[in-house]
């Protein structure tokens, strides 16, 4: 599988130095040289190198080259530059790792080689008839649990039309989030396959849980058409090599809302101890039912009771801890929705059965 060849060219040796040991750390796409000699410059993908030695370098391999700056400057994440690339050589590593990904496959039109093509996800989607049941809570500790300490590959989706991730993840700033994405995404040209490098765009948090950056505003994923959704659907199940897909999809309903259901292996329908929130949960089970055809035993109903403890606000961010009471129903529900699974996959296996692999179109659709 080949890396992305990078060529380390400042002048300042112990900042080469500690750039190529922190790429090394965060990442095993990169193979990074520092300071080879110029004659080799044109065996590696990208140059980087400060202003003063760009006069240096041969005509052919100025194409290659990224300028490292003193100075701050913006990316435009959605605009990348047609001929000079610049960054800021200060900013964190997660900034350069996503600015060089993204420049990588701008600059040579290329598909992430690390792309592995070795499962489908199961797609678990947790919504309500009613809001104030903790659906953003309940499902952000299930991706939680479902990563098992990092043993799992688990990406989380909001579908709120204002997200509320960013009360329980602390986000840097300046990334590229979810539209940056969907832009590479829904483009004609060479462009898409910069969405190829999904990890561009995306956030790790310390249990394991991947997921897009938030916008600034309103959710970009509840803005797409039908057609759209199966787009997108398809692309991080297939280049983002995901064990589960945990859905935020909230309490409003649409069209576009059921056909994100429809792709899910199962849905749950949370709900509270109150008999408001049973007749409303009731009524949202029987339009999907009559009006969309689904199958009932593709639904899972639950409550999950809150509790003081559990939630902590510390320096603005809501913690959720997993010993206390709503901790323990979420892991519960981690072995339901697992139990789920390990049924669906055996029965796939015996007899094959319609899953979101099956719904989607061919890979061959994307050249990917």
């Amino acid at each position: 599988m080949k890396k992305i060849s990078l060529a380390i060219m400042d002048d300042d040796k112990a900042y080469g130095c500690a750039l190529s040991k922190a790429l090394a750390l965060t990442n095993n796409e990169f193979e990074v040289y520092l300071s080879p000699s110029i004659s080799d410059l044109d065996q590696f993908d990208l140059i980087l190198i400060n202003e003063k030695g760009m006069s240096s370098l041969p005509e052919p391999v100025l194409k290659k080259t990224v300028v490292l700056t003193d100075m701050k400057c913006s990316i435009l994440w959605d605009k990348p530059p047609k001929e000079k690339f610049v960054l800021y050589k200060y900013d964190c590593i997660t900034i350069l790792t996503a600015a060089l990904h993204l420049y990588y496959a701008t600059m040579y039109g290329c598909v992430n080689p690390f792309l592995v093509f070795e499962k489908q996800p199961f797609v678990v989607g947790i919504f309500s008839g009613s809001g104030g049941v903790g659906i953003t809570s309940v499902s952000i500790a299930l991706s939680r649990e479902l990563a098992d300490k990092k043993r799992k590959k688990v990406l989380f989706l909001s579908l709120e039309e204002i997200e509320s991730s960013s009360l329980y993840f602390r986000f840097p700033k300046n990334h590229p989030f979810m539209g940056d994405y969907l832009y590479y995404l829904f483009s004609n040209d060479q462009k898409r396959n910069a969405a190829t490098f999904y990890s561009t765009f995306q956030y790790r948090d310390s249990y394991g849980v991947e997921l897009f950056y938030p916008s600034f505003s309103e959710n970009e994923l509840c803005t797409l058409s039908i057609t759209e959704i199966s787009i997108f659907i398809e692309s991080i199940s297939m280049i983002g090599n995901y064990d589960y897909i945990v859905l935020d999809v909230g309490n409003h309903f649409s069209n576009e809302m059921a056909y994100w259901l429809e792709h899910c292996n199962l849905c749950i329908l949370l709900g509270n101890d109150t008999l408001l929130s049973d007749k409303k949960n009731k009524k949202r089970l029987e339009r999907l039912q009559s009006q969309y055809r689904f199958d009932k035993t593709s639904f899972l109903e639950c409550c999950i009771s809150k509790d003081e403890e559990t939630f902590v606000e510390i320096d603005n961010i809501i913690e959720i801890h997993s010993n206390y009471g709503f901790g323990s129903e979420v892991k519960a529900l981690a072995n339901r929705v697992k139990h789920a699974n390990a049924n669906q996959r055996n029965h796939k296996r015996n007899n094959g059965c319609s899953s979101l692999s099956d719904q989607c179109k061919d890979r061959t659709d994307y050249g990917w």
